[in-house]
């Protein structure tokens, strides 16, 4: 994520540049020049997904791969790429940043991690027309919409794309109306808020690539929270993609996006959601309905994970730990909360212990620590907690 701002400084020739070391780089956040600071931008509540760019990059890396940070700002991303990646070639890695005081820091950081990579100032999406990439890093300011045809125009076949989003209170169903103007889907509060925000988004992504014939495979999605006043607040989403140009997989992804209807009162009815339209039900979406995990891309991040001591951090390994059992569900959407069902404050580990001891898989899912998924209808949920109660 890009930004940069000057602030100057008088006759103070010594002023000693910020320094940030994440993973196996070192880099400065501001320089100063003729009694001038330029400042940088590094946003440290991104580590977890530079860390499973890093990692994913690794167990997907090919020969000659052409890779793109497209909003590197001072280039913790890009040099990651460069120092931590096995069998990568540092000169096909292109940091790009519109700001050129970022990328002026950027420019020394490289000269001092005595490294060559292609340092861009250019808007991102002029970048990408011109250029074609086999790796994307898409992490702007806020949405990340006015860059989605830019992004598939040019990416090759094959080509990985990981698009991040910080405008979490439109995803997150704080204002529907903000994400149906930024991703064509309407959020809620109501039920599953968070995956479905992901989902709303990988619908946008998915029409968005389908308008170059490209198809998406979804290799892994997960969401970060940060605490805030005693609870956790959505900070971001990450998405992780891989795109397929076959016009047949491209009407596969189209028939995936489908509306949903959420009941305004589930105690009526003994479901939550139907894909079809009933009356009083809410609408939402429209949305993605295929996988949101690739297990075996997760497993392979997890193994890479384990070999890097540095990378270990424990929050860390155990989102990873989360998304490896939520992988194998792929077809369970949608997560339910106990509060969904009632009241009670019950022990989420104890409630799906019961959902499996009926027959039914349940696995917590990573968006939501308070989220199960299942394949129990909601009948036999009220029966499970009805009986722990």
């Amino acid at each position: 994520m890009g930004r940069g701002t000057k602030r100057k400084r008088n006759n103070d020739d010594s002023l000693q540049p910020k320094q940030v070391t994440e993973g196996l780089v070192t880099i400065e956040l501001s320089s100063s020049h003729r009694n001038t600071s330029i400042e940088g931008f590094y946003n440290p509540n991104m580590r977890f997904n530079r860390h499973f760019s890093v990692l994913l990059l690794q167990v997907m890396v090919k020969p000659n791969m052409k890779i793109l940070d497209a909003f590197g700002s001072t280039g913790m991303l890009a040099f990651r790429w460069a120092k931590e990646v096995r069998n990568i070639q540092p000169e096909y890695i292109t940091l790009n940043d519109i700001d050129k005081n970022v990328t002026q820091i950027a420019q020394q950081n490289m000269k001092d991690l005595n490294l060559s990579i292609d340092i861009a100032t250019s808007d991102a999406s002029v970048t990408m027309h011109k250029n074609q990439f086999d790796f994307i890093h898409l992490d702007p300011y806020g949405t990340p919409s006015p860059y989605l045809d830019s992004t598939f125009i040019n990416i090759s076949d094959g080509g990985i794309v990981c698009v991040t989003c910080t405008d979490m209170t439109g995803i997150s169903g704080d204002f529907p109306d903000v994400a149906l103007r930024n991703y064509g889907g309407r959020t809620t509060r109501e039920f599953s808020s968070r995956e479905i925000g992901i989902r709303v988004v990988l619908a946008s992504v998915a029409r968005a690539a389908a308008r170059f014939g490209k198809a998406i495979d979804v290799l892994c999605s997960f969401l970060r929270v940060r605490p805030t006043h005693n609870f956790n607040k959505e900070h971001y989403i990450a998405l992780y993609i891989q795109v397929n140009s076959n016009d047949e997989k491209v009407n596969e992804c189209l028939d995936k996006i489908q509306e949903v209807f959420i009941f305004n009162d589930a105690s009526k009815q003994n479901c939550i959601y139907t894909f079809q339209k009933q009356e009083e039900t809410t609408k939402i979406g429209p949305l993605w309905t295929g996988n949101i995990l690739n297990k075996d891309v997760i497993k392979l991040v997890y193994d890479e994970a384990k070999n890097r001591e540095y990378i270990q951090e424990k929050a860390f390994m155990k989102m990873l730990r989360i998304l490896l059992p939520e992988s194998e569900y792929p077809d369970l959407i949608f997560y339910y909360q106990i509060s969904d069902i009632g009241p009670a404050k019950l022990g989420i580990k104890d409630f799906i212990k019961a959902i499996q001891e009926a027959q039914y898989r349940a696995v917590r899912c990573q968006s939501d620590s308070n989220g199960f998924k299942t394949d129990a209808p909601f009948e036999v949920l009220k029966n499970v907690y009805n009986g722990l109660v």
